[in-house]
């Protein structure tokens, strides 16, 4: 049974969601996950880091994934430490870092595979203003040279969205 909302007449039916080629809701399956895989960054809240993991490795783990050979995905993760400030602490375990270290760790891995879209929950949430500004000015970056018609943050959010 969809989800509804009568006060707006709205049901889960009702919704797609269009990227690129087409409705990514009607994707299942090895469809689904190679859709997210291959064209989706995520920076989710709380990190999700592995814990064991130095902070280069972390930002490796999706290339690795996709099959991509140690030293490139090693210079590819390096090179994203750097962008985001964290050349020298490359090495240490999330434990050994802050939550803005880590934050920025995250950003990194999502950013690693250069996805069309990245989907970020709250993504600068625990970072200061100057590591902010970072992001930030990183992310436009990022779009400007891709060509992205435009980049535009946006925030969904609904106070009675269905549990169950």
């Amino acid at each position: 049974m969809p989800y509804s909302w009568p006060k707006w007449g709205v049901t889960f039916a009702d919704l797609a969601i269009y990227f690129g080629d087409g409705d990514v809701t009607r994707l299942r399956g090895a469809a689904r996950s190679a859709y997210r895989r291959h064209t989706v960054g995520v920076v989710f809240q709380a990190f999700n880091l592995i814990p064991s993991l130095s902070a280069r490795a972390n930002v490796m783990v999706p290339l690795r994934l996709w099959g991509v050979p140690r030293p490139d995905a090693h210079r590819r993760a390096a090179a994203l430490l750097e962008q985001v400030g964290l050349d020298q602490r490359a090495h240490h375990r999330p434990e050994q870092m802050s939550g803005g270290e880590q934050q920025r760790v995250a950003i990194a891995r999502a950013l690693v595979q250069d996805p069309p879209l990245v989907l970020a929950d709250e993504p600068t949430a625990h970072l200061d203003y100057i590591q902010v500004e970072g992001i930030l000015q990183l992310l436009r970056t990022l779009a400007a040279r891709d060509g992205w018609l435009e980049w535009q943050p946006t925030t969904i959010a609904s106070p009675s969205w269905p549990t169950g």
